[in-house]
């Protein structure tokens, strides 16, 4: 029974998070095999993942989305050209040429369009098989901006068919109210205990969905100059605590970290660059509990630790602090 406010609190937070998970539907679209290359640390199989949260999935021939893009209505591409619009102007800064971010956008709305179709409210795709089709190249976008839109739409959409990080992402989204970032994670400088997490799919609602957004700026995956990523300078950000998760491939353990901003690496850089740098408090532990969860992690502005680690013992994971 909940005999204080904290503990109601806390209790509709557990209850939000089983039911999100309970009602997630990830579109997944596959290439060549259901484990990707691009993160086999994410998960053993997707029944597993059903079995323990109740979340589903629903998959199609990844290269069909090139379809779907080129059968895109003349209203639809107008909306991209819009959507284009916005951001560029909306950005702190453009060091690509602006007219490929509508390449970017026809991405976004296919993706939201299929996601419909499938009733799903959940995204993710592996990202290196679909570029060996060389595809992305002739159609010059990559699949960076439409995860960090969705996610700041409250759709959880993670990098490389990394269905643990989506998962992760809808924890964090249930008990922050804030758009997660995500990335490749790894101690950094042992003697600072100083941990580095990189991907280019950061949110401008990182701090919070009801916060204002954040200044990003845009910048290209390819050295070329197309693929449109945001970017955003973490070092704005010194001295601030981040909360950072990720789940075991078997679904059984979650690690939850709490760091402080420390630094950012040149977020300008093309290419996947942008990366931020936190202090834990022992990277020692950090790593012995990391080896259980893999490289890629979940996180956001401010201390969440207490509230996932509630939700995740009612869902019958094994909690591993650092």
């Amino acid at each position: 029974p909940c005999r204080y406010m904290d503990d109601f609190v806390k209790a509709v937070d557990v209850l939000r998070v089983k039911k999100i998970l309970k009602n997630l539907k990830i579109f997944f679209p596959l290439k060549n095999a259901q484990l990707t290359f691009g993160c086999q640390s994410s998960y053993l199989t997707l029944e597993g993942i059903t079995e323990k949260f109740g979340t589903r999935f629903s998959h199609i021939n990844a290269e069909q989305i090139f379809d779907v893009i080129d059968n895109l209505t003349p209203e639809e591409k107008a909306e991209a050209v819009r959507l284009a619009d916005e951001l560029v102007s909306s950005a702190k800064g453009v060091h690509m040429p602006a007219e490929y971010v509508k390449n970017d956008m026809e991405f976004y709305i296919a993706v939201r369009k299929q996601m419909a179709h499938h009733d799903c409210n959940a995204f993710t795709i592996p990202c290196f098989e679909v570029c060996a089709t060389r595809q992305l190249n002739k159609r010059q976008f990559t699949f960076c901006l439409a995860k960090s839109m969705l996610t700041e739409e409250g759709i959880p959409a993670a990098c490389a068919g990394d269905v643990g990080s989506v998962i992760s992402k809808a924890i964090l989204m249930a008990v922050s109210n804030a758009a997660p970032y995500m990335g490749n994670t790894l101690v950094w400088n042992p003697e600072e205990n100083e941990v580095r997490t990189l991907h280019d799919v950061p949110t401008r609602y990182m701090k919070g969905y009801d916060k204002p957004a954040l200044p990003v700026e845009l910048v290209s995956f390819a050295m070329d100059g197309w693929g449109t990523t945001l970017r955003y300078d973490f070092a704005q950000d010194i001295g601030d605590t981040i909360t950072a998760i990720n789940l075991s491939p078997d679904m059984k353990k979650i690690m939850i970290v709490k760091g402080e901003i420390t630094g950012c690496d040149n977020y300008l850089v093309p290419e996947c660059k942008l990366a931020v740098r936190y202090k834990v408090a022992d990277t020692q532990h950090f790593h012995d509990c990391q080896k259980y969860v893999g490289h890629h992690f979940s996180l956001v502005y401010g201390d969440y630790g207490d509230q996932v680690a509630e939700a995740a013992e009612a869902l019958g994971l094994e909690v591993m602090r650092a």
